[in-house]
């Protein structure tokens, strides 16, 4: 929201995200916690994840593919559908803000039923959204393609957690950081590929080829997850991890996470 404050060409507005992110780091400087101790981990191989879990590893690359093709090629469709910065820049913040709505529901959910059918029923809700979307760039109602990208975000930015999770249920404690790291090797080549393809599609049919991408995309994963589901069993709900919100970048903190299940020991705070 903040593009409609200044001119995104301009200094003030990249000025004001670093202030934003330097005062980020006021509180764990003002922290007094104590050093972590040394995390050991063994190495996880991408033919051990997809030993795990098929549908999760794929998820996580899908999942790199539209939301990387989503927030790098969305602003660019926006403005060839004529859209003004302050409507572009709503679009893009609404579907953070759906993500962060929906990612509790979707966490709690996803530790009392099957993950897989909380992955794919969200796989085919980006599905149906992506398609409306299509629908509605051509009509020009901006206020409900703001509120369909807020929907978007919602249903698949959690996924990733809960794809991570869902192998994190299947494997030992030790090999919580290795597979955590695969993953994010995934999304990141997800991440590169979707992007790419996405402005490809939109050089042959135009700006609405965005979620025309990310509906085929997303279309053949929930394809592929239902063949997949019916060739494994569920995971016991006794032996699931609980459900933590996972960053798609560096995991170097997350045995630091105080829900999380591999804590690394280090000097006890001060008191």
């Amino acid at each position: 929201p903040m593009v409609a404050l200044a001119a995104p060409s301009g200094f003030v507005l990249f000025a004001v995200v670093s202030i934003c992110l330097s005062f980020a780091l006021v509180p764990i400087t003002l922290s007094r916690a104590g050093n972590p101790g040394v995390v050991l981990a063994t190495r996880v191989g991408l033919r051990r994840l997809l030993a795990i879990s098929q549908t999760a590893l794929a998820g996580a690359f899908v999942m790199g593919a539209v939301v990387g093709a989503f927030f790098g090629m969305g602003p660019v469709a926006s403005q060839q559908l004529g859209f003004s910065d302050a409507k572009t820049g709503a679009i893009l913040s609404a579907a953070l803000i759906g993500a962060l709505v929906f990612q509790w529901p979707l966490g709690w959910l996803s530790d009392r039923m099957d993950r897989r059918f909380i992955i794919l029923g969200s796989g085919l809700s980006g599905v149906i959204l992506s398609g409306l979307l299509v629908w509605t760039l051509t009509d020009g109602n901006e206020l409900l393609v703001i509120a369909l990208c807020f929907l978007l975000g919602g249903a698949l930015m959690p996924l990733y957690s809960i794809c991570l999770a869902e192998v994190n249920d299947r494997i030992d404690e030790s090999e919580l950081i290795a597979a955590a790291s695969g993953f994010v090797l995934v999304y990141g080549v997800g991440s590169a590929v979707g992007p790419f393809a996405a402005s490809l599609v939109m050089g042959r049919i135009g700006p609405t080829g965005l979620f025309s991408f990310m509906a085929a995309a997303l279309a053949l994963f929930v394809a592929f997850g239902t063949l997949r589901i019916r060739q494994r069993q569920r995971t016991a709900t006794a032996d699931k991890q609980s459900y933590v919100a996972t960053p798609s970048t560096s995991h170097a903190a997350l045995p630091l996470h105080r829900h999380g299940p591999d804590r690394a020991e280090g000097e006890e705070a001060p008191r």
